[in-house]
């Protein structure tokens, strides 16, 4: 037993201190001072999202990064700070005496300004401020900084292209507005259905038989046909 409780102790501790080593450095403004943020364009809150770009903080790798912006400390809307999940400070900024700070990022998603929380660091350096950022879990989330940048993405960056595989991927799947149409096409044949059916029950209504039918139809010749042989006979005039 207490074999199992060690074991226990050791890997949640493991994983605690193991969670942010990366921001476990002897200087946080020296080391931030010499990298840029990940990817620094179109991270304000004024940039939509672009599909074309896919940015994206999945991929950062956990460090300290120089930010002369501040990180934005309001819920953003979807599709802002270049992404769709955009992820914003849900907290406040430190002072130079505070030091190293622990903040909670926070993203903003459907229904909720904090779908998924991230645990960062931050120090005041003055001039700027350090962050240690933590890779986000999916794309497209980003970290949003600033409020009101330039969206421009640089000419090196390409937009992202369709490779084969999603291209054959496609052919097998059924196109979103052939679902819609098929969908609108059920219901339609279910309220065409449900009038037949009130129809029916409001005027009493039942199959007509063929042969009444035809039978109807022959009477109708008849009475026709004799009508045009009582016919008064036509003279001409010489």
């Amino acid at each position: 037993m207490m074999n199992v409780l060690y074991w226990m102790v050791f890997f949640q501790t493991a994983t605690l201190s193991g969670a942010a080593y990366y921001c476990d450095v002897g200087d946080p403004c020296a080391e931030a001072n010499i990298r840029a943020l990940y990817q620094p364009y179109a991270r304000s809150v004024n940039c939509k999202q672009d599909i074309l770009h896919g940015a994206c903080d999945r991929h950062i790798t956990p460090q300290w990064y120089r930010v002369d912006v501040p990180m934005l400390r309001q819920c953003p809307e979807l599709q802002s700070c270049g992404a769709l999940y955009p992820v914003w400070l849900n907290g406040t900024l430190p002072n130079i005496r505070d030091g190293t700070v622990d903040r909670t990022a926070c993203t903003a998603g459907f229904g909720s300004c904090c779908v998924r929380s991230y645990g960062i660091q931050i120090k005041h350096c003055g001039q700027f401020y350090a962050f240690c950022l933590a890779a986000l879990d999916t794309c497209p989330e980003r970290y949003c900084f600033g409020e009101n940048g330039p969206c421009d993405y640089p000419a090196s960056i390409t937009p992202v292209k369709r490779t084969s595989f999603s291209k054959d991927r496609t052919k097998d799947q059924p196109d979103t507005l052939e679902i819609i149409f098929i969908l609108i096409l059920i219901v339609l044949t279910g309220i065409f259905v449900s009038l037949l059916c009130f129809a029916a029950k409001k005027y009493n209504s039942r199959p007509v038989d063929i042969g009444v039918l035809s039978s109807m139809v022959n009477r109708i010749v008849v009475e026709q046909d004799a009508c045009e042989q009582k016919k008064p006979p036509s003279y001409t005039s010489r």
